[in-house]
C-alpha cells in the first residue's frame, strides 16, 4: 500500500502515482471527497474513493513488503557492526586513513555499486504500473469553464513535487484557460435558435394584428335575447346610420326588463339612459319614467337592469329619449395626449375631437307599427272613459246634486231666521226641509255608502271618493238637525240672538261649500286629463 500505484481522476485528465498514505493525506486535508475516483493496479476501472476498503479499514495490519534484495541485508549488517564500534575509534581510524586509500576503497566497491544500481534499474522496471484505464465518462451534466471558474478549479491542482512528476494535468488546465474565451466568443457570434423563433413569432403576431385591423370584420347585433328580425334592425342602423354625431337605435324587453342599444359608431363609452313617457301617448292609466346604464362597445350595448323611477311597470307607448355619457378606451387617451403637443394639437381631428356623447330622440315601446300604437291609444281612451271617467262624473253629479242641496238649506235657514220671533217657529224650517231636502239628501248618501263598499276590493281610490261624499252629505244633514235643535231651544229672539245664529251656522256653511267646491274642480280636471 506504501508503494507509489494510486491515481486520481480530476475533471478529465489523471493525477498520481500516489502512495496510500498520500491519499489518506489529501482526504484529510478536503483535496479528495467520498465521490473522488480512484484506480491502482488490479481495479476494473476507476473507483469512488468510499468503496475502496482499503482507506477505511483501521488497526490492520500493513500488507508484507516483498523480500528485501541480499545486498540490501548485507548493507544492514554492516551498519549494524559500525553502530558497535567506539565513536572515538572509528574517528580516529578514519583520519589515519590517506587520501590514495579512501580513493582505493572507491574503486574496490566500485563494481558492487554497478550491480547495485543495475539492479536498482531493473526493480523499477519490473514495478512500473500498468496502463491506466479509460477516463470515465460523465453523462450526467457537461461542465463548461470559463475564466471564472479557473480559480475554483486550480484548487484541486496536485502541489509542485506531483506536478514534476506528472505534468499533464496542468498542460491540460492551460489549454482550457486559452480555449474558454474562444467558445465564448463563438456563442454569442452564432446564430441561436431561441432568438431566431422569437423573431418568427414576432412576425407572425405583426401579421395577425394587421389582418385583424385590416380585414373587414362582419358586424352583427350581439343579442341572443331578440329575435332576428330584431338584431337585422339594429346590425342595419349600426352599418348604415352616419357617424358625424352620435345617434342611437334603443329597443327595450318589456317582459325581461332589458335595454339593447345600436349607436352609429364603434367607440367605446359609458352611456346613461333617460326614458320619460310622453304625456297622452302611453297605454296605462300612469305615466313611466326609467333608468339604465350601460357600456357601448364596438356599436352595441345593452343593460339587463332598467330602474323605474315613476310607475309601477313598463308601459307600451311613446317616450322621449335622453343619453349621455363619456368614451373610453385607447381613443380618448390619445387624443388627450396629442393635445399636449403643440405639433398635434392644432390638427383637426384632435382640435374638434369630443369625447362627450349627447344625444335626444324618441322610442317606441311597442310590438307594431306608429299607426298600430295611434289605433291602440284610441281604444285605450276609450276603455279608459268607461273605467275611470265614469266614476268619475258619477262623483261629480253627486258632488253638485248635495252642493244644491247645501244652498237650498242655507237660503231657507237665512228666510226663517229673518221671520221668526220665537224659537219655537223654527218648526215651518224643519218641516220645509223633510219634505223637500232631507228624503233626498239620505238618498244620496246611501248611495255613496253603496258604491264605496262595490268599490273598496276593486279600486281602493275610488272607494276613498264616494266616502268623501258620504261625510260631506251627513255633515250638511247635521247643519241643518243642528239649526232645528239650537233655535227650538231659545225663547223670544232678539236681534243680537239672530246675529249670532246667523254668525255661527253661516261659518258653518262657507267651510263646506268651500270644500265642496275644491272637489267639483278636482273631478272636472281629472275627467279633462282622461280625455284625449
Amino acid at each position: 500500500m506504501n508503494q507509489k500505484c494510486w491515481f486520481i481522476f480530476n475533471q478529465d485528465h489523471h493525477l498520481g502515482p500516489f502512495d496510500a498514505d498520500e491519499i489518506r493525506s489529501r482526504f484529510h486535508r478536503g483535496e479528495l471527497t467520498m465521490e473522488s475516483q480512484l484506480w491502482t493496479e488490479g481495479m476494473v476501472g476507476w473507483t469512488a474513493y468510499r468503496d475502496i476498503e482499503a482507506f477505511h479499514k483501521t488497526g490492520e495490519k500493513k500488507a508484507e513488503q516483498p523480500p528485501e534484495p541480499q545486498w540490501k541485508k548485507s548493507l544492514q549488517e554492516a551498519n549494524r557492526q559500525l553502530d558497535q564500534i567506539e565513536p572515538e575509534r572509528v574517528q580516529k581510524k578514519l583520519a589515519s586513513l590517506p587520501r590514495q586509500e579512501e580513493i582505493q576503497v572507491e574503486e574496490e566497491l566500485g563494481p558492487e555499486l554497478k550491480v547495485v544500481e543495475e539492479f536498482l534499474a531493473l526493480e523499477e522496471e519490473e514495478e512500473l504500473p500498468p496502463p491506466l484505464p479509460p477516463l470515465p465518462i460523465e453523462e450526467e451534466e457537461a461542465v463548461e469553464i470559463h475564466e471564472d471558474e479557473v480559480p475554483d478549479f486550480l484548487e484541486v491542482v496536485p502541489t509542485q513535487e506531483e506536478m514534476v512528476e506528472d505534468h499533464t494535468g496542468e498542460f491540460e488546465i492551460q489549454a482550457l484557460n486559452e480555449e474558454a474565451p474562444e467558445e465564448t466568443e463563438t456563442d454569442e457570434t452564432a446564430p441561436h435558435p431561441v432568438r431566431w423563433w422569437s423573431g418568427m413569432i414576432l412576425m407572425v403576431i405583426a401579421l395577425v394584428a394587421l389582418i385583424w385591423f385590416i380585414w373587414p370584420k362582419k358586424l352583427v347585433a350581439p343579442f341572443n335575447d331578440l329575435s332576428d328580425a330584431q338584431r337585422s334592425v339594429l346590425t342595419h342602423f349600426a352599418k348604415n346610420a352616419p357617424d358625424k354625431n352620435w345617434l342611437f337605435k334603443l329597443m327595450v324587453d318589456k317582459e325581461k326588463g332589458k335595454l339593447f342599444v345600436a349607436a352609429n359608431k364603434s367607440d367605446r363609452a359609458k352611456l346613461t339612459v333617460h326614458m320619460r313617457g310622453t304625456p297622452d301617448k302611453l297605454l296605462s292609466l300612469e305615466n313611466s319614467e326609467m333608468m339604465a346604464t350601460l357600456d357601448l362597445n364596438d356599436y352595441f350595448g345593452s343593460s339587463s337592469e332598467l330602474t323605474l323611477n315613476v310607475g309601477t311597470s313598463i308601459a307600451y307607448g311613446e317616450y322621449q329619449v335622453d343619453i349621455s355619457g363619456r368614451t373610453s378606451g385607447w381613443k380618448p387617451r390619445l387624443m388627450s395626449l396629442l393635445n399636449t403637443w403643440p405639433v398635434f394639437k392644432d390638427m383637426t381631428f384632435v382640435k374638434f375631437y369630443n369625447p362627450e356623447v349627447i344625444y335626444s330622440g324618441k322610442l317606441m315601446i311597442f310590438n307594431g307599427s306608429q299607426k298600430q300604437l295611434e289605433e291602440k291609444l284610441t281604444e285605450f281612451s276609450k276603455a279608459i272613459e268607461n273605467k275611470k271617467v265614469m266614476p268619475l262624473k258619477d262623483q261629480l253629479q253627486s258632488l253638485q246634486s248635495m252642493y244644491a242641496f247645501h244652498q237650498a238649506i242655507k237660503e231657507l235657514f237665512i228666510d226663517y231666521l229673518d221671520r221668526i220671533t220665537k224659537g219655537k217657529s223654527i218648526v215651518g224650517f224643519e218641516r220645509k226641509y223633510n219634505l223637500e231636502i232631507g228624503i233626498p239628501l239620505s238618498a244620496l248618501i246611501l248611495e255613496n255608502n253603496k258604491r264605496s263598499v262595490e268599490a273598496m276590493n276593486v279600486d281602493k281610490e275610488q272607494s276613498k271618493q264616494y266616502d268623501v261624499l258620504m261625510r260631506q252629505g251627513k255633515e250638511l244633514g247635521s247643519i241643518a238637525a243642528d239649526i232645528v235643535t239650537r233655535i227650538k231651544k231659545m225663547g223670544k229672539l232678539r236681534s243680537n240672538d239672530k246675529v249670532k245664529l246667523h254668525d255661527y251656522f253661516i261659518n258653518r256653511f262657507d267651510r263646506l261649500e268651500l270644500e265642496m267646491k275644491e272637489l267639483i274642480s278636482q273631478k272636472q280636471n281629472a275627467i279633462q286629463s282622461y280625455k284625449r
